[in-house]
Order: C-alpha cells, then sequence, then structure tokens
C-alpha cells in the first residue's frame, strides 16, 4: 500500500503543503471558471486522503485582492466541508499564538488560540495560511488594513499568520508545534514589496525568534519551517528579490509561494543549509513556461528533526502544453509564395489540432469515483504555440482561434469535483506508484525548548 495512504505515527508530523490557488481567476469565464476552485477542492480532497495533520497554504489563496461574494462563498464553502469536523487534532501548539515579535500581528486580533482550540468550533482539518501579492492587507480610509485571509480567520476557518505591520523593521516568532517527540518551528512571513523589504533585509532589520536549544540528551530539536511569498532571485536584479543568502542558514526547509513553476522537489540551497520547495500555482493564471510544468502540491513529513516531501500530482487541472514552432522548420512553407500567410495559418492550425490531440490523450478525464460538480465541456488543453516567423509575415492570432470555436478552442476541461466526493484512483508519477520516492533528508540531535531570542 502507497506509504501515503497509511496513517503517520505517533511521532510524525504530516504537512500538505500549497501556494498560488488563485481562487477566483477568470470565475465568469464560462469554460475555465470553475478551475480555482475544483483545483482547491482536489487539494484538500487529497490532504484526507493522505492524513495530513494540517494544511499549509504559501500566499495568493484568492486572484483578487478583494474577491467577489461568489468566489468567498465558495471558497468559504470548500474549507467549511473539508476541515470542520469531529476529526481529532494530534498535534499540539506549545508557544503563544499570538506573535511575540515586534511588527506582528494577530489575526484575529482577538483571538488568542489557534481555531482547533476553540471550544466553540469542532475543526478536524487546520488550515495555517499567510498572505500574498494578490490577497494581501489594504486599507479603506483610517482603518487597520485588512484582506480576505483576515475574514476567513476571523470566521475561525484558517488560522492567519505572518501578518506584519510595521515598514522599518519586523520581528518573526515562530509557532511551535508538537506531536510526539517530533517538534515544528513554524515561521511566516506574509508579501510586502520586494524593494522594501529587500532594504530591510539588507539594513539587518529582520529578526527572527529563536527557540532556546535544549540540554543534552533531551528530546529532538524543533524543525525549522519557513513560509515566505517573494520573487526569487532569478535574475530580476538584487534589489526586486529575496535572495537565499538573506535567509537564516539554520532554517531546515523553506516553502516557497509566489514563484508558479512547480519544484516542489527539495533542493538543497546554496547559500546555506536549509532546503528549499516551490509548489507553484495550482491553476495556470498565464501561458508561459513555469506554468506548464505538471501541477503538484507537497506530502511533507516531519520525524524528530529529520523530513522528507512527496510530490502529489493535482489530477483535476487543465492541461496545460507550450510547444515553440519554428516555421522555417516545416515542410511546404514558402515566404515569398502569395499566399505564404494562408499557408502559415494552416500549418499552425495543424499543430494546435496536434496539441489539443496531445492533451486529450496524455491527460484523460479522471475515472470515478472522481466525481464531477458540472457536465464537462468539450475542448483541448490550454495550447499555446510560439511561432518563430522570422521571414514570414506574422500570423494573426484572432484569425487562428477562430478556426477553433466555442468550448474546442479553449483548454481541455477535466471535470472539478463533486462536494463531498471522497477516495479516487492516484494519478501516474504519485508516490508509491514506481517514480523516485522520498528519502529523510536534515539534522538530527536537537531538542525541544522554549522561545528565545537569537
Amino acid at each position: 500500500m502507497d506509504q501515503l495512504l497509511e496513517p503517520p505515527d505517533e511521532d510524525t508530523l504530516r504537512v500538505m503543503i500549497a501556494t498560488d490557488n488563485h481562487v477566483g481567476f477568470l470565475e465568469r469565464d464560462p469554460v475555465r471558471g470553475l478551475d480555482s476552485f475544483a483545483a482547491l477542492e482536489e487539494i484538500f480532497l487529497r490532504a484526507k486522503e493522505y492524513h495530513v495533520d494540517f494544511v499549509l497554504l504559501g500566499g495568493d489563496l484568492f486572484h483578487e485582492n478583494k474577491p467577489s461574494r461568489k468566489t468567498l462563498h465558495s471558497t468559504m464553502a470548500i474549507l467549511r466541508r473539508h476541515c470542520l469536523g469531529s476529526t481529532p487534532v494530534s498535534f499540539q501548539v506549545i508557544s503563544d499564538p499570538a506573535p511575540q515579535g515586534e511588527g506582528q500581528e494577530a489575526s484575529p486580533p482577538a483571538f488568542s488560540h489557534v481555531n482547533y482550540e476553540d471550544p466553540n468550533y469542532a475543526v478536524g482539518l487546520p488550515v495555517f495560511s499567510i498572505h500574498g501579492n494578490h490577497d494581501d492587507p489594504t486599507r479603506d480610509g483610517p482603518s487597520e488594513p485588512l484582506s480576505a485571509m483576515d475574514l476567513l480567520g476571523m470566521t475561525n476557518l484558517v488560522n492567519y499568520f505572518g501578518k506584519a505591520s510595521a515598514t522599518d523593521a519586523v520581528e518573526v516568532a515562530p509557532l511551535l508545534l508538537q506531536k510526539g517527540r517530533t517538534c515544528m518551528a513554524l515561521y511566516g512571513l506574509g508579501n510586502m514589496r520586494d524593494e522594501r523589504l529587500n532594504r530591510m533585509w539588507q539594513k539587518k532589520k529582520i529578526k527572527f525568534l529563536r527557540h532556546a536549544p535544549r540540554e543534552r540528551g533531551a528530546a529532538p530539536d524543533f524543525f525549522s519551517l519557513f513560509a515566505l511569498h517573494q520573487n526569487r532571485d532569478t535574475g530580476r536584479g538584487q534589489k526586486n528579490c529575496v535572495q537565499e543568502s538573506m535567509i537564516p542558514e539554520w532554517m531546515d526547509l523553506v516553502v516557497w509561494g509566489h514563484e508558479h513553476e512547480c519544484l516542489v522537489r527539495p533542493t538543497r540551497s546554496l547559500a546555506g543549509g536549509f532546503y528549499i520547495s516551490q509548489p507553484g500555482s495550482s491553476v495556470a493564471t498565464s501561458l508561459v513556461e513555469g506554468e506548464a510544468t505538471p501541477k503538484q502540491v507537497g506530502v511533507l513529513d516531519v520525524r524528530e528533526g529529520n523530513f522528507r516531501l512527496f510530490p502529489v500530482p493535482l489530477r483535476q487541472v487543465r492541461a496545460f502544453i507550450l510547444k515553440e514552432v519554428r516555421l522555417s522548420a516545416l515542410a511546404g512553407l514558402d515566404p515569398h509564395h502569395p499566399r505564404a500567410e494562408e499557408q502559415v495559418q494552416a500549418a499552425l492550425e495543424r499543430e494546435v489540432r496536434a496539441l489539443i490531440h496531445e492533451a486529450r490523450e496524455d491527460h484523460p478525464p479522471p475515472a470515478p469515483p472522481w466525481a464531477v460538480l458540472a457536465p464537462p465541456a468539450p475542448g483541448a488543453g490550454l495550447g499555446a504555440p510560439e511561432g518563430g516567423v522570422l521571414g514570414f509575415l506574422h500570423p494573426q492570432q484572432p484569425t487562428l482561434w477562430a478556426a477553433f470555436p466555442g468550448p474546442g478552442r479553449e483548454p481541455f476541461r477535466h471535470p472539478p469535483l463533486l462536494p463531498g466526493a471522497e477516495g479516487g484512483a492516484r494519478g501516474r508519477g504519485e508516490p508509491g506508484t514506481g517514480g523516485r520516492g522520498a528519502e529523510w533528508r536534515g539534522r538530527v540531535g536537537r531538542g525541544c525548548g522554549g522561545s528565545g531570542r537569537r
């Protein structure tokens, strides 16, 4: 049996990690309007299927800063359906959930406990989330900055943390979690303007509060996990990103949001001893190469200072295939022919039809028991041919897409999930199906301790 299908033992803390859900993206589109909701629903179905202890969201849960009533209603319905219940929560918070650092706020400020400890609520699957650049707090007049994440926090559906109010200095305090002999220090920092955050980091105005080390022979030390939502240093300039060298080297794992390319498998940072996991987006919001990688989330197991991370493919996302077409390499095209533009048009139509066929063959609709929320629309995957037009007239996209009327020119649509649907066959490449497994990584020989400052 798949090792993830077996509940974790009493000393293993299991976490589902996901970022950039962009719920509400193209919500009014008649074909793609349900894509983001279907992906979010599958994430929580997978979380329950794999018996995770909690879900960690790395920002941009919503696509719009002020999501529509429809988006808020649907998101709350998904959270209520999958997160409320009588399932016992097997870990505990051993620190004050209210922030202890300067420049950080609680959300909502009136609450001093996590949602599953509220005696008036029955929470079976806790969710911890930071905000991203799409759903960051904003002010309406003289009031305090609020976001849609504050609303979810006030309704006790989400534990919203990592909200920094100060603009000159921030101290990041962790939530200290414990399950059996496993301890975790969960750090979070919601999105800030990259230039301002970079400047604060350069001036050493970003400080991380660290637990005090335990005496020798005590229980294993805290596993330090940091969730942030910023640009990575990938050619954007030194001031428009967070550089890996800025992150404390004693961190164990960084869950990096904001970047949409799916790179779930942890890679060791060259600037420190920590690993980085970039889950990417769960819905394609632009036709770029990074969005064409298969959409995945991660299941993180932490046990006594060590960890392993399994990529879990999402099967309810729309197929997206990106292909570069060089017209000079296509047979039968002559740039000097009087009907060269029609030849190019016909050649690109053939390429798009081939992409549609590939999407249908490689991304078939999920089989039962994954049910549908609405009848599936015909069509094909997001095909984005990039045409090299050297020597040719540039093809007109409106004319090209007119050859694919109706939903046929839209991405191939995997039917969204039926609310309350459970289980489902595991897709190709998932853990335990013959792909590369996840190995235990980390540092050992440390001890759980109280809060301290470093």
